[in-house]
């Protein structure tokens, strides 16, 4: 995803959904910030969103990496070490 969105907050939160569309196959509405991830030579912003339809399996190689994994099951899921502060974020999101 390239580019700046300018605007209000709802045109700012519509931009995204082609881009996720495009990457995932998710039609998705996002309802808000989740946190930043800091990287070696990046940061990556993350935000949450709630899934309105869609399916990676319709996106061909595009979507190859999408894993959709309940909340329930993120634990024991092999993730990137670099992936344990966003774990950490949505769990505490969740307790909330």
């Amino acid at each position: 995803m390239g580019g700046f969105a300018h605007g209000s907050k709802s045109t700012w939160f519509g931009w995204f959904a082609h881009p996720v569309f495009e990457e995932s196959g998710l039609q998705v509405e996002l309802t808000g910030f989740l946190c930043d991830s800091i990287r070696s030579t990046s940061v990556t912003r993350y935000y949450t969103a709630r899934r309105l339809g869609g399916s990676p399996a319709e996106m061909g190689w595009e979507s190859q990496a999408v894993h959709l994994v309940p909340m329930s099951m993120l634990a024991g899921f092999d993730l990137h070490p670099n992936d344990q502060s966003v774990i950490k974020a949505l769990q505490t999101k969740g307790e909330n």
